[in-house]
C-alpha cells in the first residue's frame, strides 16, 4: 500500500507491506458509508476499469494498526491519498 500526504510546501510518501511471517494486522482502507464515499467508489471503479490509477483524497478511511509517528509530525492534517 502506498500512502501520500500533500501539504502546502511538502509531500510525504509512505510505502507499507507485511513481511513474511510477521504477526501484524494488514494495512487497508475502505470507502466511507456516505455520499462522498459512494461517489469515490464509483469514480475509482471507472478509473480502474479503464486501466488508470485512482488516487483517492476523500470518501475513504485508512486502516493502519500503527501509523508512523513522523507522518503526523510532518503533515499534520494534510489531505491523504491512498493507493493499493
Amino acid at each position: 500500500m502506498t500512502l501520500r500526504a500533500d501539504g502546502e510546501d511538502h509531500s510525504v510518501r509512505v510505502d507499507a507491506w507485511i513481511r513474511e511471517g510477521a504477526d501484524v494486522a494488514r494495512p487497508g482502507w475502505r470507502f466511507t458509508d456516505d455520499d462522498i464515499g459512494r461517489a469515490a467508489r464509483k469514480w475509482a471503479r471507472l478509473r480502474l476499469a479503464a486501466g488508470l490509477e485512482a488516487p483517492l483524497g476523500a470518501g475513504v478511511e485508512l486502516q493502519l494498526a500503527q501509523r508512523p509517528e513522523l507522518f503526523d509530525e510532518v503533515v499534520g492534517g494534510a489531505e491523504l491519498q491512498g493507493r493499493r
